[in-house]
């Protein structure tokens, strides 16, 4: 049974870091803490989306999750990371979109229903290389 796996801030770092577990198939971190010494090799073949504040300048923030989206890049080619432009750790005033961003992602990831346009166009520009995707109003 394929088991997706979501989490918030330092929940994002637990969901990444339990992510090699044979049933997990997919993980998203929303503002994840992602130090640099973090692994990424366990992540091949799983579908990872990361969502993260551009000005999210906490502990979590937004260059350490660019930074391991980058190395993870190496490993998993089916990982985006969306940003939400004017944003910070919280991500209050768009909330609504990063939260049914997320269920989309991972109703897409494991096929319950296709991802809504907007979204799937913001995956492909993000799997196609830009990490610093906008998160599409939704």
């Amino acid at each position: 049974m394929p088991v997706a796996v979501v989490g918030n801030s330092l929940g994002g770092r637990a969901g990444f870091r339990i992510a090699g577990h044979p049933h997990i198939t997919t993980v998203v971190g929303v503002a994840p803490w992602l130090p640099e010494e973090e692994e990424t090799e366990h992540l091949a073949g799983r579908k990872v989306l990361i969502i993260h504040g551009e000005r999210d300048h906490s502990s979590a923030g937004a260059r350490r999750s660019l930074a391991y989206a980058e190395r993870a890049r190496l490993v998993v080619p089916d990982l985006a990371r969306l940003e939400v432009p004017g944003e910070g750790h919280y991500l209050l005033r768009r909330s609504a979109d990063v939260w049914t961003t997320t269920a989309d992602f991972v109703h897409d990831a494991l096929g319950v229903t296709a991802a809504p346009l907007p979204l799937a166009q913001a995956l492909e520009r993000a799997r196609d290389g830009d990490l610093r995707t906008p998160l599409p109003t939704m």
